[in-house]
């Protein structure tokens, strides 16, 4: 059986990178498994989009579960983004591979990814190479981790 890779995409650029680079250079497309996953960040208050006029009739409950709503429902487009990033690259490669889409939200994402990781017993996680999440599971997650960087990544060239 083939290895079980899974890409966490965030809606950036760079894990989006991650996810064709992934595909370029590292899934076997003859034997393995790709999960896409994004998970929405639930921030009470601070992110969530309503007028002052629903937040005063909501009760806290409401709010919650109408944030976590919509936190899942930007998940679910970005990883709809992934499924058709996924579909382009086979058709031009004219390759077949298993695809699992998966979509929630959380307050910590970094660990439901680390979570997710060994329910799934993955054997690869591919990350973007910007933000917490990334460091947080090349720390601590219980498979072999890949960041993948753009080439032009960096602000400023190193001679």
């Amino acid at each position: 059986m083939g290895k079980n890779y899974l890409v966490a995409l965030d809606g950036s650029e760079n894990s989006d990178y991650a996810l064709l680079w992934a595909l370029e250079n590292l899934v076997d497309l003859n034997n393995g498994r790709l999960l896409i996953l994004s998970v929405g960040l639930l921030s009470w208050g601070a992110s969530f989009e309503y007028s002052a006029v629903t937040r005063n009739i909501l009760n806290g409950e409401n709010e919650e579960k109408i944030q976590k709503q919509q936190a899942e429902r930007k998940a679910e487009d970005i990883v709809n983004n992934g499924k058709k990033l996924v579909t382009e690259f086979l058709a031009i490669k004219k390759a077949e591979l298993p695809l699992e889409l998966y979509f929630n939200s959380s307050t910590d994402p970094a660990n439901y990814i680390l979570d997710f990781i060994r329910e799934q017993r993955i054997d690869v996680l591919v990350l973007g190479s910007r933000g917490k999440i990334s460091q947080h599971c090349l720390q601590f997650a219980s498979c072999t981790v890949v960041i993948a960087r753009k080439k032009n990544s960096h602000k400023f060239d190193v001679k």
